[in-house]
């Protein structure tokens, strides 16, 4: 028995000796692989750099759809020094408030002020108008022009100024002229006259005639006076 499993182990095919060459080096590999396999792959991980990871991890994800809002909070979640910012930050109601009263005060403020102004410059045209139709009525009396007195009539129910030749103003008289005033002006004839008529050459003023005539342009008041002998202060 002995030598027929002897012979039968000698005349075994070669195929079957090659093939189990070949599974011994099959699991030979396999093995070697299993051993080195982790190693390797500790070796390889710090070669990835951080983009192709954040590419495999994109890559992985579906991709988000972000809203308007969203956008907008994404780019100005982060201030230019990098530090994080609520992009939500804004004025409170009372902040509002304040800032809006503060405002309707100057404002307010600003057009009493250029209103006063305008009103002021509007009564010193005023007064300024009248002082020089009297002076020039007081001029031509002193180079007596046509022999005659010259006056100036105030004629408030047409807004208007009447320089004539004479003693006293007459609406018939041909040597009329109208000057429209400045404004509509109110004026106090009380301590005065609306009617001033400068004497030739002496540039007397009548009794009647004389006095403190004032010129008041909403809470601006500018006074005009003649005396008898012909002297005009303002």
């Amino acid at each position: 028995m002995t030598l027929q499993k002897t012979s039968a182990t000698g005349n075994t095919p070669l195929a079957a000796q090659l093939l189990r060459c070949a599974l011994r080096c099959a699991l030979t590999i396999q093995e070697s692989m299993a051993r080195f396999a982790p190693r390797a792959r500790l070796v390889s991980a710090p070669l990835m750099t951080h983009y192709e990871k954040f590419a495999s991890v994109r890559s992985s994800r579906a991709p988000r759809i972000f809203t308007p809002l969203e956008n907008m909070k994404r780019q100005h979640s982060y201030s230019t020094a990098g530090k994080r910012t609520n992009f939500l930050t804004g004025f409170t109601l009372i902040e509002i408030i304040i800032v809006v009263g503060l405002l309707a005060v100057v404002v307010s403020f600003g057009m009493t002020m250029s209103m006063s102004s305008i009103a002021r410059s509007n009564t010193i045209a005023e007064r300024d108008l009248y002082v020089s139709l009297l002076t020039a009525a007081r001029a031509r009396a002193i180079a007596n022009v046509d022999e005659s007195a010259h006056g100036v009539y105030i004629d408030t129910t047409n807004s208007e100024y009447v320089t004539y030749s004479g003693t006293s103003y007459s609406s018939s008289n041909p040597t009329n002229i109208s000057v429209p005033m400045v404004s509509s002006a109110d004026f106090d004839f009380t301590d005065g006259s609306d009617d001033v008529s400068f004497a030739p050459l002496s540039i007397r003023v009548s009794g009647s005639q004389t006095g403190t005539t004032t010129i008041t342009t909403a809470s601006q008041e500018y006074a005009v006076n003649v005396n008898a002998l012909g002297r005009i202060d303002w």
